[in-house]
C-alpha cells in the first residue's frame, strides 16, 4: 500500500508540476504578459489545492481508500489536463474579452478561479488521501513515525514533471502538445503501477471499464492534439489567425483581417502592418527634431514600416535594429507579402538579434537619433526600457545634438491615472535629459536630449524641414501638424505634467507600471478604489515598518504567553513561510524578467527548480530525523537561515544587475536563478517537514493533519501572492518587499523561539 501511495503521489506531482507551468504560460498571454497577474493566477492554484487537500483530509477516515480511489483519482487528473487547456483558451469567446483589450481585476480572478478549480480540487485531495494510505499502511509494513515522503514524491514529482516539460516538451513541441503528451504519460503510469481495478470487490469490472475510458479519452485527444490546438488557438484568436509561435521570449500571434496584418507578442498588440499613418508619426516626428541625422537606432524593429520611412532620409548613414527574438523576424518573412520585408534587405540596415539592454551596454557606437518602438510598459518586459537605468544607458550612446524619442498611450483627455503615468515617464526622462518635450498626438510622444534648445515644437519650422528634405507624406500634413502643435494643445499638457505630484521615477527594481496597472484595474472595479489605493502610495514607507513590527511583536507576546498554544504558533510559522516562499518565487521571476528581458521559457525552469529544492528538503528532513530531538528549535533555526537567505538573494540581484563583481563570474543568469530557487525550495522542503513533525509530535501525523497545515500552507501562499501582486511590489517595488519577507520570517522565528523559552519555564 505505501508503495502505491508514494507511485500515485509522485504521479500526481509529475501531473501538476506541468500543468501549473502550462497554465502559467497561457495565462500570461491572455492576461497581456503582466507578472502581476502570475500572483493572482497562483493565488487560484494554491486556493483549489488548499480546498482539495482539506476535502481530503476530511474525508480520508470515512471511505476506503482503495487503489481504485488512487488510479481513478489519476486518471481524472489526466482527463483534466487538456479539458482544463481547451477551457482556457475559449476564455475570450466565454468572457467576451477583446484582443489586446486589459483584463480587469475581476474578470482575471473569475477566469483564474474557474481555469484551475477543478484540477487543483482534485490535485489536493490525492495529497491527502496518498497521506492517509501511508499512514495506515498493512501491519506487516514498518511504520515511521512520520509519512514525510508522500510530500517528498510529490516534489520529486513536480520537478521530474518540470525538467522534462523543459528539455523534451518545450523544444519540440506546443503547449497542448505538451498536455497532452503528459496525460498519456500519467495516464500510462497508472495503468501499469497503480492499476486501479486490483480490488477483491464486485466493482472491478465496473472500475476497470471507468479506468480504460478515461485512459482512452486522453489518448484521443493526444491523437488529436494538432486539431485541437489549431481549434483552440482560433477560439483564443478569432478566424484571421495565420500563426501561432513560441519563441524564448514571447508567444507570437499573427493575425489578418482584409490586407492588414497585425502581431500580438505575449498577449498584447505590437504592430500592424499596413499601418502608415502609425510608422509615419513614429518616425518623422524625431527624425525632423534633428538637423541631419546619420546613425539611427531603433529599439524594438518589429513594425517594418518604420523601416521603410527611416530610409526616405538620404543622410541615413546607418540604421541598427535591435530586437532580441529572432523568431519575430522569420515569422514575418514566412507570412507577410515581400513588399513589406522589402525594407529590412537595404544595405543600411543591420539587425541585431540581442537584447537591447545588453546591446546598449556593449556597443560604443553613438547615434544621433534612437527610437524606442516596444508598445506600452505593462509588464516587467517592456518596462525595462522606460527605467532610469536604461535611459542612461541610452544617454551615454547619443552624440552631441542627439535625441531619444518614444510614445505611449494616451487620449486627449487625460485622466488622473494617465496623468500619473505619463508624469512618472516624463520625471524619470528628466532625471538623464535636461530637455524633455511631449506632443499629444494619438499617442503622447516624448523626446529627450542633453544639450537645452535642440527641441522644436514649432509646426511652421517641420514644415519647413520636411520640404527641405523633399519627404512627401500622406498623413503629417499640414493641417495635422498645425492641429496637434498649436500653442492651447502644447499649454494644456505642459500645465498637466507640472502638477504637483510626488516625484516617482520608474526603476528597474521599483517599476512605476505595476503600480499605474493596479491604477487602472481599480478604476474598473469602482472609481473610489482608485482614491484608495492612490491613497495608500502616499503613505510613508516607515508606516509599513511600523505596522509590521507591531504585528510580529504581538504574535511573539501571544506565544510567550502561551495564549496561542504550540500548534498554532506551528501553523503561523508555516503560513508565514509559504507566503514568504511564494513571493520570493514571484521575485525571482519578476527579477531574471528585469534582467534578462524575457520569462516565458524561463518561467519552467525556475518553478521546476524550486520543487526540486523542495524535494530535497524533505529528503533531508528524513536523513536527519534521528538527530532532531526539540524539533521547533530546528523549525525556528531554519526559518532565521531562510531570512538570512533572502538578503543574501537581494545583495545576488543587485551584484548582477550592476554587472560587477566576481560572484556572478562566467555564469549564466539562468543558471544563476535556477540555483537560487532551488536553494529557496529546499529550505520550504525542510521546513514543512519539521512543521508536520511539530504538530504530530512523536505520532504519525494523520492525513486530516497532514491535509490541514498542507492546506495552511497553501493558503499562507495564497495570500502573500495577493499581497506581494497588488500592494508591496507596485507600492514599494522589489527592495523593500524582499526586506519585508526577511523580517517577517525572522518575527515567526522569534514566536517559535519564545514559546520553547516559556514551555522551558
Amino acid at each position: 500500500m505505501r508503495r502505491t501511495a508514494f507511485i500515485s503521489i509522485a504521479v500526481t506531482g509529475f501531473a501538476t508540476g506541468i500543468g501549473q507551468i502550462v497554465v502559467l504560460r497561457e495565462l500570461l498571454i491572455l492576461f497581456y504578459g503582466n507578472e502581476l497577474s502570475t500572483g493572482l493566477v497562483l493565488t487560484a492554484w494554491l486556493v483549489w489545492t488548499a480546498v482539495g487537500s482539506s476535502i481530503g483530509g476530511g474525508i480520508a477516515h470515512r471511505f476506503p481508500l482503495r487503489p481504485a480511489v488512487h488510479g481513478l483519482g489519476l486518471l481524472l487528473l489526466a482527463c483534466l489536463l487538456p479539458a482544463t487547456l481547451l477551457w482556457l483558451r475559449s476564455a475570450r469567446l466565454l468572457w467576451s474579452i477583446p484582443l489586446g483589450e486589459l483584463v480587469g481585476p475581476g474578470l482575471m480572478i473569475a477566469v483564474s478561479l474557474t481555469t484551475t478549480g477543478a484540477f487543483c480540487t482534485v490535485s489536493g485531495c490525492m495529497f491527502a488521501w496518498c497521506w492517509h494510505v501511508y499512514v495506515c499502511a498493512s501491519p506487516e509494513e514498518p511504520r515511521v513515525p512520520q509519512p514525510i515522503m508522500i510530500y517528498l514524491g510529490e516534489a520529486l514529482g513536480a520537478a521530474a514533471g518540470g525538467l522534462f516539460f523543459y528539455f523534451v516538451l518545450l523544444p519540440y513541441g506546443s503547449n497542448f502538445t505538451a498536455i497532452c503528451v503528459t496525460a498519456v504519460a500519467t495516464s500510462g503510469l497508472v495503468l501499469l503501477f497503480v492499476r486501479p481495478w486490483r480490488e477483491s470487490t464486485g466493482r472491478r469490472p465496473l472500475t476497470a471499464i471507468i479506468a480504460l475510458t478515461m485512459g482512452l479519452a486522453t489518448a484521443v485527444a493526444a491523437v488529436n492534439s494538432d486539431r485541437l490546438d489549431e481549434l483552440s488557438h482560433r477560439w483564443q484568436w478569432g478566424a484571421g489567425l495565420v500563426a501561432v509561435q513560441d519563441t524564448p521570449y514571447n508567444n507570437l500571434a499573427l493575425l489578418q483581417e482584409a490586407n492588414q496584418y497585425t502581431l500580438f507578442t505575449s498577449g498584447l498588440w505590437f504592430f500592424s502592418v499596413p499601418d502608415p499613418k502609425t510608422a509615419e508619426f513614429a518616425v518623422h516626428l524625431a527624425m525632423l527634431q534633428h538637423p541631419r541625422p546619420q546613425k539611427v537606432l531603433l529599439v524594438g524593429g518589429g513594425s517594418v514600416e518604420l523601416i521603410g520611412e527611416l530610409l526616405k532620409y538620404s543622410s541615413l548613414a546607418r540604421l541598427d535594429v535591435v530586437d532580441p527574438d529572432p523568431g519575430m523576424v522569420g515569422l514575418l518573412y514566412e507570412y507577410l507579402p515581400e513588399k513589406f520585408m522589402r525594407p529590412v534587405k537595404d544595405r543600411r540596415v543591420h539587425l541585431h538579434h540581442e537584447d537591447a539592454v545588453a546591446f546598449m551596454g556593449d556597443s560604443r557606437r553613438s547615434y544621433d537619433v534612437i527610437l524606442l518602438n516596444l508598445g506600452d510598459p505593462m509588464n516587467a518586459e517592456r518596462n525595462r526600457f522606460y527605467t532610469l537605468e536604461f535611459f542612461q544607458k541610452l544617454g551615454r550612446r547619443l552624440s552631441p545634438g542627439g535625441l531619444l524619442s518614444f510614445d505611449v498611450s494616451a487620449s486627449d483627455f487625460l485622466g488622473p491615472v494617465q496623468v500619473r503615468f505619463l508624469r512618472s515617464l516624463y520625471d524619470t526622462l528628466q532625471a538623464v535629459f535636461p530637455d524633455v518635450t511631449v506632443y499629444l498626438l494619438d499617442s503622447a510622444r516624448f523626446f529627450s536630449t542633453r544639450q537645452q534648445g535642440l527641441l522644436v515644437s514649432d509646426a511652421r519650422e517641420l514644415l519647413r524641414r520636411m520640404a527641405e528634405r523633399g519627404l512627401h507624406l500622406r498623413h503629417l500634413q499640414e493641417s495635422y501638424l498645425l492641429d496637434y502643435l498649436n500653442p492651447m494643445r502644447l499649454n494644456y499638457l505642459a500645465s498637466i505634467l507640472a502638477q504637483s505630484l510626488p516625484q516617482s521615477l520608474n526603476r528597474d527594481f521599483s517599476p512605476t507600471c505595476y503600480f499605474n496597472n493596479l491604477l487602472l484595474w481599480a478604476f474598473q472595479l469602482h472609481p473610489g478604489l482608485e482614491q484608495v489605493l492612490i491613497g495608500l502610495s502616499s503613505v510613508p514607507r516607515r508606516w509599513l515598518w511600523i505596522v509590521l513590527t507591531a504585528a510580529l511583536a504581538v504574535l511573539a507576546v501571544f506565544s510567550w504567553r502561551g495564549v496561542l498554544g504550540c500548534e498554532t504558533t506551528c501553523q503561523v510559522s508555516v503560513m508565514i513561510m509559504g507566503a514568504a516562499q511564494l513571493i520570493l518565487e514571484i521575485l525571482l521571476l519578476l527579477s531574471f524578467q528585469v534582467m534578462q528581458g524575457f520569462v516565458y521559457r524561463q518561467l519552467s525552469l525556475i518553478v521546476t527548480l524550486y520543487m526540486a529544492g523542495a524535494a530535497c528538503g524533505a529528503l533531508l528532513d528524513s536523513l536527519l530525523a534521528v538527530r532532531i530531538r526539540r524539533a521547533a528549535l530546528w523549525l525556528a533555526g531554519v526559518q532565521i537561515i531562510f531570512a538570512l537567505y533572502v538578503l543574501g538573494v537581494l545583495k545576488i540581484l543587485f551584484v548582477m544587475h550592476d554587472g560587477s563583481g566576481g560572484l556572478v563570474g562566467g555564469v549564466s543568469a539562468s543558471v544563476i536563478f535556477a540555483i537560487l530557487a532551488m536553494a529557496a525550495g529546499v529550505l520550504g522542503g525542510v521546513h514543512f517537514a519539521l512543521g508536520i513533525r511539530v504538530i504530530a509530535g512523536f505520532g504519525s501525523a494523520s492525513a486530516a493533519l497532514a491535509g490541514h497545515l498542507y492546506g495552511v500552507d497553501l493558503i499562507g501562499a495564497a495570500s502573500g501572492a495577493v499581497v506581494a501582486s497588488l500592494f508591496l511590489v507596485p507600492v514599494y517595488g522589489v527592495v523593500t518587499t524582499m526586506s519585508v519577507l526577511a523580517v517577517a520570517s525572522a518575527g515567526a522565528a522569534t514566536a517559535l523561539l519564545t514559546m520553547q523559552s516559556s514551555s522551558v519555564h
